[in-house]
């Protein structure tokens, strides 16, 4: 496997393993501040998906900023996310589709953690892309001589 790919999978999995993280840690802490377990499984549910929306921004715009992935129109994007928003909001709101996945009503403060987490992976991700750049074109030359030896 030639490195440009290791290190395209080593990026893959440091954002998987960052969502990961960002989506674990409502179940990790959420307990501690009085939410029982079915709140919980929503909360965990609702920032793991916002995390996903924030790694298809992030490989869209792989190459440039987040907002040049935004401005663009993209016909799939324009579908693909409300209709999560929507899903979402059912899964959340409405009481049958609540009670069919076991999640519990979240309340006030609750239902700003998925939004807020899964900007700040967005962020985050979006902070790295500089030094993942640089990591590839610093070994770019050590690949091109190994190619030519």
């Amino acid at each position: 496997m030639s490195d440009a790919r290791f290190e395209d999978r080593l990026s893959r999995l440091s954002q998987g393993g960052m969502v990961l993280g960002m989506a674990g840690s409502p179940a990790w802490f959420a307990p501690g501040y009085g939410l029982d377990p079915d709140q919980v499984r929503g909360l965990a549910f609702a920032t793991l998906v916002l995390g996903v929306v924030a790694l298809i921004l992030i490989d869209r715009s792989n190459s440039n900023s987040i907002l040049s992935a935004l401005l663009p129109p993209n016909k799939a994007l324009a579908v693909v996310l409300p209709i999560v928003a929507a899903l979402l909001a059912v899964t959340l709101f409405w009481a049958p589709a609540r009670d069919l996945f076991r999640f519990g009503v979240l309340e006030g403060v609750w239902l700003a953690v998925p939004p807020v987490a899964g900007i700040g992976v967005l962020l985050a991700l979006e902070a790295l892309k500089p030094l993942w750049r640089m990591v590839l074109r610093a070994n770019e030359p050590a690949a091109a001589k190994a190619k030519s030896a």
